[in-house]
Formats: C-alpha cells, structure tokens, sequence
C-alpha cells in the first residue's frame, strides 16, 4: 500500500500559521453548512475539481471537506446516492483501532505491551517460537508483528477469508523477523483487533462499537460482516454513509472528545496518530493510521480503491473520499489550492452558483447515446447460457439476452446464488438492487466488435468494479474479467449449453 498525501501541492502563504479553533459544534444528527469562502476556501477553485474528474473519468463516487465544523462541500457522483452505505475498506483498521483505544481506557485491555499469547490465552499456536511470544498489541496496531503477511497484493487475505477460524489462521502463521522491527502491512493482524474487542468485552465487534462509539457519535446505520465466530472483520469492509466517515475524522480532530464526553482519551488519539514505524514509500504508520509529517501534519484512514478520510489539525479540516478505484491525491490537489485563509474570504456568488451546479450535475446520470445496430453474433447468442470452467470467483454459468432497444440483459449463476441483471446499452448504468451483500449493482455495455461484447458490472457501494470482455466463437466463449484495484485478472473460458 502506498501513503497518499491529500495535496501534494497544498500552498499556505496566505494561511495564518494555525487554523482557527472550531466553536462547540457536535454533528451527532446533521453537519451544519457554508460556504467555501466564509472558512478561507475558494468555490471557484474547488468547482475546478469537477471538471477533472469528469475529463480524467475518474472513478470518485463521493467527496466531502469539512472545516472549522462546517461541511463546505458534499458531492456524489453517478450511481452514488447520500444515503448509500459504502465499503471503506481498510478505513475499518482504523476504526478497528479506535475500538482498542476504548477498551483500553475501559480497562478491559490492560496495555499495548501484552504480549500475544495473553491476548488470546489457550490457543495452540502453530509455527510457535521465541519471535513470536514477543509479538505484543503494539506490533499488531503498528503493523510490524513480523509475520509472514506480504505486503502487496496481500496474498494471505483470500485463504484467510476462506478459513473456518480466520483468528487461528492468523495467529497461526509464520515469522519472518523480529517483531517491531520493519513494516509489513497484515490485514490478519487488523482482525485480531477485532476479535480481541469480543474476547474482553464479552460483545461483538459491532455491538461494542454501537455502545462506546457509533452510538456516541449519532451514526445509526452501518453494516459489518464479521467472521463465523461472529467478529467483525477487522481489517475491512465495513459500511457506513460518508457524512458518518467525516464524524470519525471529526472526532479524532477532536482529540477523541464528542458532546462534552471523552469517546477515546486524547492520550490514545496522539499515540494513534503519530508515527511509530516508518513504510516504504517514506510515510509513516501510527496505530491503523497511516500518518505524514510534512508540513502541515496530517493523519488518513486509507483504504483500496481512493477511500480515505484525511484529518489537518493545524487547519481544521477534514476530507473524505470514497469511489471504485482512483488516487484521491490527484483530486485533493485541488482543494490544498483551493484553501486561502484561515479567516473568511470574500464571498464569490459566481463561484458558489458554479460549484453548485457541478455538484448536481455529479449527481445525474449521463446523457444516453443512440445504440449501435446490434451485430448477427448478438441474435446468435441471445438466450444462450455457457457453462463455464472452474473459476476463483464462483461463476457457474452467464447468459446474454439483446431483444432490441437500449437495455440487454445478464444472466449469471454462481455457486450460492442466481442473478438476473438489465444492461444499458446507451452508455447509462441500469441499477438493480438486492446485490451479493445487499448493496446495489449497475451494469452498461456495449458491442466492441462483431464478436466481442464488453460490460461493467460495478458494485459502487463496494468498491468492485469488473470490467468483462466476452468472446463468442462458434458455441465457446472467453470471458476475461479485470479489476485492478482488487488484483483481478482471470480468464474464464466456457461453452453454450444444451
């Protein structure tokens, strides 16, 4: 993983050396607005954003800046709507760690330095030796166990996720150095987060995180799959709605302190965020932080696929970015040019007016284009279903049906479930509900040769977008799926079905 700054372009000359204090403002309900220039930003300057993410096709599915307490801009793009929940993927660690930060000061941990077999007492180890009895709470927060986890492309998670106990799995690997002694990214060990907030507290993951934190903070509606001993995954893919991911940052800018009451002490707060092992690209990591000390500081929850929520203290700001697969720096450029003062500027009715209207035109579905005439391989094909060979994602059979008009359809079974899927065919996105985990799904396509048809079949809310290229040759197909964001690219090769 790599550290990515806000704005690697930011310039304060006109900035007073720290930002202004926030009055006593609480969003538990709603996050009070303004303008961009009444908190030194300039709307004219962040309405230029708008117009590289739509020439660039950048894959941002919302934005949010939050400074001095005000939300100064709130944007989602097409399909992304404000109530939609969305996967923040390893955003999770941090909150993971907000989690231990509480139950520390609860005192249902007694402190970072215990070591990993009193962590989780009983468990018979695996791979056991003198290195990894010296694994304690603090390697497993700072990502520097020592466990054998690779960093890229994490090749662990997959046969983790598939394990019967994901928490023995982990605490199963082997060593491969010293702990505390380099960096190596383990989203395991950001599940045993989790599953040591069960283990002391005698709650889930999620139930513990309603009481101590979610609650506190007014976010009523998440989601988080846990494992099968019912810990919630600790290294990802929670759920929450972006105005709730910028009360996390909130809270943390806030040194832990919401409504008159200390969610997480302040002590926790400064450990998380500051830097106790440095990472490859020269960034530093904190407790499930990552941390950049440039000037000005900042700290940022990240996760795959542009999901960010970035925190400024010395500016009083917030961001948060979620999409399906983009690099937030180029986007947050704009916003570290878009900051002026820290006092109010003065106010720019054109600008506003504009940055308005990018916001909602973010928001609608593109312009239909007229659909090509179809080629004879879609009359062919259509209807058909092919039966497909053993695959990594489960895929069983996929059918085609293109009966005329603007909208075709997908057919697909997977080994634990059917699915029945409208494609627009005019460059618009046709959504349909009920998807894998509930999260809604949008697919478009479009003809790319007499032979070749290719389709996006786009979990947003998830962070999955796999591009498909399907190849039909006399009653064989060769579907090849991409989405690099999640490290796939498969091909699957089939034939139609009697």
């Amino acid at each position: 993983m790599i550290f990515l700054a806000l704005a690697a372009c930011l310039s304060f000359a006109a900035a007073a050396a720290g930002a202004k204090g926030a009055e006593e403002y609480w969003p538990a309900e709603s996050w009070r607005t303004s303008t961009p220039e009444a908190q030194g930003l300039s709307s004219a300057d962040l309405a230029k954003a708008f117009d590289y993410i739509a020439k660039e096709k950048i894959n941002i599915h919302s934005l949010l800046v939050v400074r001095n307490g005000y939300l100064l801009l709130e944007a989602y793009f097409y399909p992304i709507a404000r109530e939609d929940l969305h996967d923040i993927c390893s955003c999770t660690k941090s909150v993971s760690s907000t989690l231990v930060g509480i139950a520390l000061d609860q005192g249902k941990i007694r402190s970072v330095k215990e070591s990993l077999t009193a962590l989780f007492p009983g468990r018979q180890l695996q791979n056991d030796s003198a290195r990894k009895r010296r694994i304690t709470l603090e390697h497993l927060l700072t990502m520097s166990s020592g466990m054998n986890y690779p960093l890229l492309g994490e090749p662990r998670l997959a046969p983790m996720r598939a394990a019967p106990d994901m928490v023995q799995f982990i605490l199963d690997l082997p060593m491969i150095a010293e702990p505390g002694s380099q960096f190596g990214y383990n989203s395991g060990a950001s599940h045993l987060l989790s599953a040591l907030i069960s283990l002391r507290t005698g709650e889930t993951t999620e139930e513990f995180a309603g009481r101590h934190l979610f609650g506190p903070l007014g976010i009523r509606r998440i989601s988080w799959p846990s494992d099968a001993q019912g810990n919630g995954r600790g290294w990802g893919d929670l759920m929450l709605a972006s105005p709730d991911m910028a009360k996390i940052g909130y809270l943390y800018l806030n040194k832990g302190r919401w409504d008159g009451k200390q969610i997480v002490s302040e002590r926790w707060v400064k450990e998380a965020t500051r830097r106790h092992i440095g990472t490859p690209d020269a960034a530093g990591y904190g407790y499930q932080w990552w941390v950049r000390q440039d000037d000005p500081r900042r700290y940022e929850a990240l996760g795959r696929a542009g999901q960010r929520i970035t925190v400024i203290p010395q500016l009083d700001v917030v961001v948060v970015f979620t999409g399906g697969g983009f690099e937030p720096a180029d986007v947050g450029g704009f916003i570290g040019r878009a900051l002026r003062s820290d006092h109010p500027i003065p106010e720019d009715a054109a600008g506003f007016s504009l940055l308005q209207a990018k916001i909602a035109a973010a928001a609608r579905p593109p312009a239909a284009r007229p659909v090509p005439a179809l080629p004879a391989t879609a009359t062919e094909i259509s209807g058909k279903h092919y039966l497909l060979e053993e695959n990594l994602l489960g895929l069983v059979t996929i059918g085609f049906t293109f009966e005329g008009g603007d909208t075709a359809r997908l057919d697909l079974e997977l080994a634990d479930r059917q699915e029945s899927r409208p494609i627009g065919l005019d460059g618009v996105y046709r959504l349909s509900r009920a998807g894998p985990e509930g999260q809604p799904v949008a697919v478009r396509g479009e003809w790319l040769a007499e032979k070749e048809f290719g389709f996006a079949y786009n979990e947003f809310t998830a962070a999955q977008n796999i591009t498909v290229r399907a190849v039909f040759y006399g009653d064989d197909i060769s579907l090849r799926l991409l989405d690099p964001w999640n490290d796939l690219d498969v091909t699957v090769k089939g034939w139609a079905m009697e």
